[in-house]
């Protein structure tokens, strides 16, 4: 079946959602051994193989097709999601990243509050602080930037010094108060109960559900040794509008002729317009 109410919630308010895949332990491991041979051929091996990871590790098909990660995505982006062809291999390296919001292949498009476009993470290692997870603004899908000047396509939180990098310079201290300043600039202190940092430590195996708008950052690990923290990042999108259940149509067709006149101005939507617009997540059927 797809996700439960209160798992839809959680993604609306936070903007992503932890799933168990359920594939074995030999699986992950087997996917993560196939990354570190990747990596172990140079530092951009991995941007060499870009999309064609799919291909490289066909394995991972085994992940994508699990029956947790494909009802989440069909319950967030509906029946007919497609998976887009761009696709990466990441791991974690000693650098602090800024908070941020991704491109669309280099470019900025018009963001949308409503979930069309999610992406996918999946971690074959278990992930601790130590190896560098992602962290999440949770909440953060919802608020925007000026982006007036902005040259990069990213949308790129800035700490008080106004500077504008994917990356956080400085010690430990300073990095993190920096990246505390730039949190604290995305909203006002009276919202700011709305967002808040969360990283992403996960069993092997998990795949995060997120939004494609939620500010993240990927997290420099603590030391140069140890386990290869892997991350490979796959992207879906909506390709149809959310349609009511045929339970709640005719609920919403009477209701809308029941209205004997068009709302005032200044009033809110009709009933029917309501329940058309705003059950997006939970329109599609358990599978």
């Amino acid at each position: 079946m797809g996700l439960t109410e209160e798992d839809v919630e959680h993604f609306l308010r936070r903007g992503f959602l932890i799933v168990q895949s359920g594939v074995s332990a030999a699986v992950n491991e087997a996917i993560h051994d196939s990354a570190s041979e990747i990596c172990s051929q140079g530092p951009h091996a991995a941007a060499h193989i870009g999309d064609a990871i799919l291909d490289e590790i066909p394995m991972l098909h085994e992940v994508l097709d699990a029956p947790p990660v494909k009802q989440a995505v069909r319950s967030i982006l509906g029946e007919h999601a497609l998976l887009h062809g761009h696709r990466h291999l990441h791991i974690s390296s000693m650098r602090d990243q800024m908070w941020h919001k991704d491109s669309y292949w280099g470019f900025r498009r018009v963001r949308s509050h409503r979930p069309r476009w999610c992406m996918v993470l999946y971690y074959p290692q278990e992930t601790t602080i130590d190896i560098g997870p992602t962290h999440v603004l949770a909440g953060s899908q919802y608020w925007t930037l000026d982006t007036e000047g902005f040259n990069p396509g990213e949308d790129i939180l800035m700490p008080e010094d106004g500077s504008i990098s994917m990356f956080v310079n400085g010690s430990p201290e300073e990095r993190a108060e920096k990246l505390r300043q730039a949190e604290e600039s995305l909203v006002t202190s009276h919202y700011s109960h709305l967002v808040e940092p969360f990283p992403l430590t996960v069993p092997a195996g998990s795949c995060v559900l997120m939004h494609y708008d939620l500010f993240h950052r990927g997290s420099g690990r603590c030391s140069d040794g140890g386990r290869l923290r892997c991350l490979f990042k796959f992207q879906f999108l909506r390709t149809i509008e959310p349609q009511l259940p045929p339970s709640l149509t005719c609920k919403a067709s009477c209701s809308s002729s029941s209205t004997a006149s068009s709302p005032s101005e200044g009033s809110p939507r009709s009933p029917g317009a309501c329940v058309a617009e705003d059950v997006a997540p939970e329109e599609v059927e358990p599978i």
